[in-house]
């Protein structure tokens, strides 16, 4: 039980995650995929949707107030973010802000070796 719950839990920490990247920094992206016309175009729209609503819904669960206001002010927040990062990246002529960073597994550090 113990570990179908860490893994639940870290399931949902990497979708919330997702989600607000996506939200920061894919939206446009991800509404193209939803307007795909195709057979399957509903279960993307609803993917989309839950992809990006899941951090802001997940924010009010824990907080409460209004869920309109608060997933509204939430997604505008995300996206003004990632805006302003495509801004600076622009301006300095860099991707390197949105490039992924992968933490590899951690080492041990002894005493004699610096750490870094």
């Amino acid at each position: 039980a113990t570990a179908v719950r860490s893994s639940a839990s870290g399931l949902w920490q990497t979708w919330l995650g997702f989600g607000r990247w996506t939200l920061q920094f894919a939206l446009p992206a991800a509404a193209a995929v939803a307007a795909v016309p195709g057979r399957r175009r509903r279960r993307r729209r609803w993917a989309v949707a839950a992809l990006v609503l899941a951090p802001p819904l997940a924010g009010w669960w824990r907080r409460r107030g209004n869920p309109v206001r608060y997933v509204a002010t939430f997604a505008v927040d995300q996206v003004v973010y990632g805006a302003g990062v495509y801004a600076g990246c622009r301006r300095h002529r860099t991707l390197a802000p949105l490039l992924p960073t992968l933490a590899g597994r951690a080492r041990s550090v002894t005493a004699s070796e610096p750490a870094g």
